[in-house]
């Protein structure tokens, strides 16, 4: 029987399970309800390695396409639009979970996969001469509130980019002329990287095809036995050297092609070669055998003598390179030996070519095979791979402490690469807060189980623990930390509920007041302040943004704002900004910089004459801004030598009278006051105090004309009606009401024959004198004035009506001033006869200046019209002095350009008839009255 006959036929297995055919005929159909409780027990053991069909995508591309080669739209391709909504496809972005191995990208927003680089399939790990190459990716969608992994499994399409290469260029095998036709001895394999579709699938000679030929079988583990047959007997006398080229084919179209030679030179007859007990060895061993462990012997036995017969063993050149770090044989016993560790792990079986060659001369090697099966022994522990989003740092993931239950906080991946329960992993998370869900086959996601608070506990440490289901299990711990982010949930707490300071006012500027501090439980810009103020305080306060300290501004004027009251406002830096409010109350404490001020620079009063002494004058009001002490002042007078009459109240700024005020004497008084402080050193201020006397009716009108000793007047009897006679003078000491006096003719008028005006006190005559010769009117006069209670005097006027006396007069006369008024009286009239005679003389000389000027230039230009002539009227401005009767004229030019002054000529004559007065051609003077 040959070896490959022990296996069953293709009939026999089932799914990879080898049924026996005899007991098929015993099995008997099932109950139901068993059939049933197996499904559901099947439905409930895989359902939680069973995920939602969205969350796996797979794309196919060939290898060695360009960079930026589309692979697939994972957004479009997983449905998340449909799954998600469209609301919400604006806000995800993808990304790896973790390092891919392949070069490829992935668009955040749009969920494009490209290449980023070259893509050699035969570099990938698992893929070299694999039949498929698959790369599962994790693709994470993000943010936290969407994810979910999607796993994108990328087929590498192999194409035929490598040629099939023997290890060796050329092999050397000799062989004995005697061996028999069939025999074969195996050679050396030719290995393409391509997966087996583009594999070695055939070798061919290429020469001697008569003489030799190629056979292939596969071994049990896949791999080919390349053997070279005998195809007829072989003659060294007629060719004692071969030279064959092998070729191998690959599966590409056309056919990649790979060659080596085949020298064998053909030795005399050594009769036998050695012969394996098998042709086949197979044996299983633990993966743990310590180096020098025995593995298995091979034997071979040649039955010639001596040196013939003496057999060696050695590996191939092939199994040397593939497998001679971990297994070696002993040349003479043919024992198999651990040679290094073994690991199943990366090599699982070992296909050895052992040859065996006896000593003799022309030796013909003859070759076995030795798969040694490598078992598991559960010597891994499972490895934990934690993936975390949003962090830079190994095993430390970090979520929004206002993140919801069930919030994604970090990927964990287990891989144990022993087989069966060896590689089977149970993983549990050591707190409550986050629990581990199991996603995957050996994938899990830690999500929060619990509402999170940064500022109670900033950060987790959890402690994953994964056991495999070994017999000795092996048991890894992964330490990770929760970094919990913080979110701006706290508003800025101010270190007081009110602040209150005092300041003195006149302050320096830029001077801190007081010092706020708020606090913020928030992290980072969250738990950052800055500091401002609510309203404006008009530019008085600031505050510093950093530090919250209340700053002067300007300087503050405690009489104008005693206090001020206003808020500062803590405001974080985080999005969105929170902020808290304080009250502050600063008051405002005063120094002496105020002075005292009276209320208005000048104070008027008025008080009647002949008042009592200490009688009320009037009172100064002062105030001064400042408060107490700073406040206190008292007032003086500052011209004393004015102030003796009267009396001032240092404190109340009261002022009476301290003696008998007479208005007659002194009507007014100007008094300067002083207010002073009683700080030092002293500050004041002074106001004007004006007294007015307020007139009493305390003198009777005085006469000054009629007096006894001038009492009498003479008049023409041929004046006319209406004429005055005379001007009654009074006067009184006193003002106002009591001074105006009232005029009347208490008697001697009972005839009416004269007429005294009650205002001016002017007598004219009421009627025609010419009857009259000669007769004297004794008239009573009487002058009151309008004071309460009114005074009154009584004079006697004689008035003389004379006929002898002319009128009007032929020259004028001057009355005789009353006595003691002589000087007075010549000064006046000195004076005025100077003044109007310079007037004149000046005026004259300029006419004739001008005439003469203005006469000349007409003759010089002989042309023009002479200019009319200067009239000058002599104006009599007849005006009766109630003093003495003087008549004024005044003597005006009246010319254009008015060249003359004004000219007054004193006169004393009761009446006068003025002539007309001329002067030459160029100036014609007339005097009319000036009325």
């Amino acid at each position: 029987m040959e070896w490959w006959s022990t296996y069953p036929t293709a009939a026999e297995c089932v799914n990879g399970i080898t049924v026996d055919t005899r007991m098929v005929a015993a099995i008997q159909p099932l109950p139901v309800w068993i059939l049933i409780g197996s499904v559901l027990f099947w439905i409930v053991a895989i359902l939680p390695f069973v995920a939602d069909a969205r969350n796996f995508v797979k794309y196919s591309i060939e290898e060695e396409v360009p960079k930026g080669t589309l692979i697939g739209n994972v957004l479009k391709d997983s449905h998340l639009k449909r799954t998600l909504g469209s609301s919400v496809i604006n806000e995800i972005y993808f990304s790896f979970l973790a390092d891919v191995e392949l070069a490829i990208a992935i668009e955040p927003k749009t969920g494009v996969l490209k290449t980023s680089g070259r893509i050699d399939r035969e570099n990938i790990s698992n893929c070299y001469s694999s039949e498929t190459c698959e790369v599962t990716v994790d693709v994470a969608v993000q943010p936290v509130k969407y994810f979910q992994i999607i796993k994108v499994t990328i087929e590498i399409l192999d194409i035929n980019d490598n040629v099939p290469m023997f290890p060796e260029n050329e092999i050397t095998h000799p062989i004995l002329e005697s061996a028999e036709p069939g025999s074969s001895f195996a050679i050396p394999t030719a290995t393409d990287l391509d997966s087996p579709k583009f594999g070695v699938l055939r070798y061919e000679l290429e020469s001697h095809r008569n003489t030799f030929g190629i056979r292939v079988q596969e071994n049990v583990d896949g791999s080919l036995d390349v053997r070279l047959t005998i195809e007829r007997r072989l003659d060294r006398e007629r060719r004692h050297r071969y030279r064959i080229k092998v070729v191998a084919y690959d599966g590409g179209q056309p056919p990649k092609q790979g060659r080596t030679n085949i020298v064998i030179p053909i030795l005399d007859s050594n009769d036998n070669s050695p012969v394996f007990d098998r042709p086949v060895y197979d044996v299983n061993i633990p993966e743990n055998l310590a180096p020098g462990t025995s593995v298995i012997q091979v034997q071979a036995a040649d039955p010639d003598l001596g040196q013939n017969g003496k057999v060696q063993y050695k590996f191939s050149i092939q199994s040397e390179n593939l497998y001679g770090h971990m297994l070696a044989i002993n040349p003479t016993s043919g024992e198999i030996f651990v040679k290094g560790e073994l690991d199943r792990e990366k090599v699982a079986v070992c296909n050895l070519v052992v040859t065996a060659r006896d000593q003799g001369p022309n030796a013909v090697p003859a070759d076995t095979t030795v798969v040694v099966t490598i078992t598991d022994i559960n010597d891994n522990a499972p490895e934990i791979l934690v993936s975390t989003l949003g962090s830079s740092r190994p095993n430390v993931a970090k979520t929004p402490e206002d993140a919801d239950v069930g919030t994604f906080v970090a990927h964990v991946s287990v891989s144990d690469p022993d087989e069966g329960a060896n590689g089977q992993v149970n993983c549990t998370l050591n707190d409550y807060t986050f629990s581990l869900e199991q996603t995957f086959e050996k994938e899990y996601q830690i999500v929060t189980s619990r509402v999170l608070d940064r500022e109670s506990i900033p950060q987790y440490r959890l402690e994953i623990v994964c056991t495999d289901k070994g017999r000795q299990q092996q048991v890894t711990r992964k330490r990770i930390t929760v970094v919990i982010g913080d979110v701006n949930d706290n508003s800025p707490k101010f270190t007081q509920k009110s602040y209150t300071a005092t300041m003195l006012e006149n302050n320096m500027i830029g001077v801190t007041v007081l010092q706020t501090l708020a606090t913020d439980m928030d992290a980072g810009s969250n738990g950052e302040i800055r500091y401002r103020l609510s309203e404006d305080v008009h530019g008085i306060f600031d505050v510093d943004s950093q530090t919250g300290a209340i700053l002067t501004k300007a300087r503050v004027d405690r009489e104008i704002t005693q206090q001020f009251e206003f808020h500062v406002m803590a405001t974080d830096l985080g999005h969105p900004a929170k902020s808290s409010f304080a009250p502050i109350l600063i008051n405002i404490e005063d120094v002496d910089d105020e002075l005292p001020r009276f209320v208005r620079p000048t104070f008027s009063f008025r008080i009647a004459e002949n008042q009592p002494v200490g009688s009320e004058v009037g009172k100064v009001t002062a105030v001064d801004l400042d408060v107490p002490p700073n406040n206190q002042f008292y007032y003086a007078f500052l011209n004393e030598e004015l102030s003796g009459a009267f009396f001032l109240n240092s404190k109340t700024g009261q002022i009476t009278s301290q003696q008998d005020l007479d208005r007659e004497t002194q009507d007014s008084y100007r008094l300067i006051i002083g207010v002073m402080d009683q700080n030092e050193p002293s500050m004041s201020s002074t106001a004007v105090v004006n007294i007015q006397i307020m007139d009493a009716n305390d003198n009777p009108p005085r006469l000054v004309f009629p007096t006894p000793a001038n009492n009498t007047i003479h008049v023409s009897n041929r004046v006319p009606v209406g004429s005055v006679l005379a001007q009654i003078k009074a006067y009184d000491a006193d003002t106002g009401e009591n001074a105006r006096m009232t005029f009347t003719l208490a008697a001697g008028n009972e005839e009416k024959v004269f007429h005294l005006d009650p205002d001016t006190g002017l007598l004219t005559s009421n009627m025609v004198f010419t009857d009259i010769n000669y007769a004297t009117f004794p008239l009573v006069l009487q002058i009151v004035d309008h004071g309460v209670p009114p005074y009154r005097v009584e004079q006697e006027l004689k008035v003389v009506i004379n006929s002898t006396i002319p009128f009007p007069p032929p020259k004028p006369q001057v009355r005789p001033p009353a006595r003691g008024q002589n000087f007075h009286y010549n000064v006046i009239v000195v004076v005025a006869v100077a003044c109007g005679a310079t007037v004149i003389v000046v005026s004259f000389v300029i006419c004739v200046v001008l005439v003469r000027k203005n006469r000349r230039k007409r003759q010089n230009h002989c042309s023009g019209k002479a200019n009319g002539p200067t009239e000058a009227r002599c104006m009599l401005n007849r005006k009766e002095s109630r003093a003495n009767g003087e008549d004024h004229i005044a003597l005006k030019d009246v010319g254009h350009p008015d060249i003359s002054e004004s000219m007054r000529k004193l006169l004393t004559a009761n009446t006068a008839d003025w002539d007309k007065c001329s002067s030459d051609v160029d100036a014609q003077v007339r005097w009319d009255p000036v009325r």
